[in-house]
């Protein structure tokens, strides 16, 4: 599978970190939730989604996560803000990866997370994710 570069319908975007900068500034009252899921899950969410985007900016992450996932994921060091579209954070954990790694060193993996944002209704009572809210100080 090849990603497609169309931005017309919605994506998913597969990333490696998330970031503060990845939320609207106009997202005031609400959270952003992580769900942890296994490699199957992301498989299946991946085929799925049929358009997958990469913001992996490191090429043997990308690399090494499209392997795990069946789509081609080039490095690419775009910003993202977090929105409607689907997000899929594949988190590194392991050793400095080697560079020109095609496989992981010994004892590395890759944790994968689904991340979205959710309105502050949507928050109350979660105790089934991890969540960070955010609340306006106006």
């Amino acid at each position: 599978m090849r990603i497609e570069e169309d931005r017309r319908l919605s994506p998913m975007v597969v990333t490696n970190a998330i970031s503060l900068n990845m939320v609207p500034p106009s997202y005031t009252d609400g959270g952003i939730i992580f769900r942890r899921i296994g490699l199957a899950e992301a498989q299946r969410l991946v085929r799925e989604a049929g358009q997958v985007v990469s913001a992996i900016g490191h090429a043997d992450t990308a690399r090494l996560v499209g392997q795990q996932l069946g789509v081609e994921l080039p490095a690419d060091r775009r910003n993202v803000l977090l929105g409607d579209e689907l997000t899929l954070v594949a988190q590194y954990v392991g050793p400095r990866l080697p560079e020109g790694a095609t496989e992981l060193p010994q004892g590395a993996r890759i944790e994968y997370f689904v991340v979205r944002l959710a309105s502050g209704e949507e928050l109350a009572g979660r105790g089934d994710m991890v969540f960070f809210p955010m609340r306006s100080r106006d």
